[in-house]
């Protein structure tokens, strides 16, 4: 089984400000534009910039964000991947 990175790089690091203002961007544009929701829009958008400012800001505090990013999602990439090998599995009850 795959686990949660503990060591990071400084490379891995720095990385993870532009994704995360990516995947910010990409959440509230989703919510603004195919939900209507321009207040859960900005409240996405303003919560990402908060956590990208703390990021730069606090360099201590970004392993403690990145560590904590990865821990959260960590049970939805693992149930997705799961889900995903099931489907492609062939539906027999017995393996050869």
């Amino acid at each position: 089984m795959i686990g949660i990175k503990k060591e990071l790089s400084q490379q891995e690091l720095l990385w993870f400000g532009p994704l995360f203002a990516l995947f910010g961007g990409m959440i509230g544009s989703l919510a603004f534009l195919k939900f209507g929701s321009p207040g859960v829009a900005q409240g996405v958008w303003g919560g990402s910039l908060g956590l990208i400012a703390l990021y730069y800001l606090i360099p201590p505090a970004r392993e403690a964000i990145f560590t904590g990013w990865m821990m959260v999602f960590y049970p939805l990439g693992w149930l997705l991947s799961h889900l995903r090998k099931r489907s492609t599995e062939p539906l027999y009850p017995f393996r050869a």
